[in-house]
């Protein structure tokens, strides 16, 4: 059994989605990030960094944190959502880092510029400029694709709970063929399911 602590975030909602279309078995433990419970002993014994996601699986003993690390362990203990064709799976790879490293610091980066009450144009053009450079680098691929590295993948997850999260933010709205990929994610059962578990997210 895979137990899952996390958070209605963009990146708690990735292993949750995952998780969902795997269809392996798995418990989810909500974590109130509002009331500090990520501070808590219990939690604490689980992530000292004190942050989500993070699993416990209980077929090897394994606690693992960071979403990127337990997408990726998840899909390979699996075999399932990363691309069985070495060029699709190397695509697959670019669009999954190129998300997490380049895409994901911004959002977090802008949202802390505005809990200290905006930043200027100097400050936040960086992180929107580095967004839509990758958007437009997604927007060609699907123009050919219905999903990032050809077929649908880890890739798509990781970049859809952005959008989700931050697309308004950064003019999504300008990338029709993103738009319709963003659909397309949206409306497949199992991302229904896991935003069906925080309906406010």
């Amino acid at each position: 059994m895979i137990h899952l602590h996390t958070a209605p975030t963009g990146n708690g909602m990735k292993p949750l989605i995952l998780l969902e279309e795997l269809g392996l078995p798995y418990t989810l433990i909500p974590v109130d990030l509002k009331r500090g419970e990520q501070k808590e002993a219990a939690f604490s014994r689980l992530n000292p960094a004190q942050h989500i996601p993070v699993i416990r699986d209980d077929s090897n003993d394994l606690t693992l944190v960071e979403s990127g690390a337990i997408l990726l362990y998840l899909a390979e203990k699996t075999r399932r959502l990363l691309p069985a064709d070495p060029r699709e799976r190397a695509l697959a790879y670019h669009w999954f880092f190129s998300q997490i490293t380049n895409v994901d610091p911004c959002g977090r980066t802008l949202a802390t510029l505005d809990r200290l009450g905006g930043g200027s144009p100097e400050l936040t053009e960086g992180p929107i400029q580095t967004v839509r450079r990758f958007w437009q680098e997604a927007q060609a691929a699907l123009e050919h694709a219905d999903y990032l590295g050809g077929s649908y993948s880890i890739a798509d997850i990781v970049a859809y709970t952005f959008v989700r999260r931050h697309g308004v933010r950064f003019g999504f709205e300008d990338f029709g063929a993103l738009v319709r990929w963003a659909e397309r994610v949206r409306t497949r059962p199992a991302v229904q399911a896991a935003y069906g578990k925080f309906p406010a997210s």
